[in-house]
C-alpha cells in the first residue's frame, strides 16, 4: 500500500491532541504539509512530527489546498475560518449549496445537544 500524504490546516489544541498523534501513529500516512498563520507554531509542530512542507501566514492554507501532492486534508479551523474558506474556494452557485449543507449540519448538531440540556433526559441517557 502506498503512503497517503496528509496536509493539516491549523495547529490548535484539537490538532495537537488528536490529528498529529493519530496520523503519526500510522506507517502508511505521511504528514506531508502543515499550514498555520503563526510561523513559530507551524515550524515547531513540523519539527516535532517531521513534516516536510510548512506554509505560514494568512494565506498558507490556500497553498496547502492547491498542493497536488496532498491526498487528504484535515483542518482544525474555527467555524468562521471554515466559512471564509468556503467563500474563497467555491463559486457563488456552489456557495449556496454548501451553505445549505452547513446550516443543516449545524441544526443537527444543535438538536443532538438538546437532550443533554434537559436534566430528566440527561439522566435517562447516562
Amino acid at each position: 500500500m502506498s503512503n497517503i500524504n496528509i496536509g493539516i490546516i491549523g495547529t490548535g489544541k484539537f490538532a495537537k491532541e488528536y490529528y498529529f498523534p493519530a496520523f503519526a501513529s500510522y506507517d502508511n500516512i505521511n504528514l506531508y504539509a502543515i499550514a498555520n498563520r503563526t510561523s513559530y507554531k507551524a515550524w515547531q509542530t513540523a519539527k516535532k512530527y517531521g513534516i516536510e512542507k510548512v506554509l505560514t501566514g494568512e494565506y498558507g492554507w490556500k497553498k496547502l489546498v492547491k498542493n497536488n501532492n496532498i491526498d487528504a486534508i484535515a483542518n482544525s479551523l474555527s467555524l468562521s475560518q471554515i466559512r471564509e474558506l468556503i467563500k474563497e474556494l467555491k463559486s457563488v452557485q456552489k456557495q449556496s449549496e454548501l451553505k445549505t449543507r452547513f446550516d443543516t449540519t449545524y441544526k443537527q448538531v444543535k438538536q443532538s445537544k438538546e437532550p443533554w440540556q434537559d436534566q430528566k433526559k440527561k439522566k435517562k441517557l447516562e
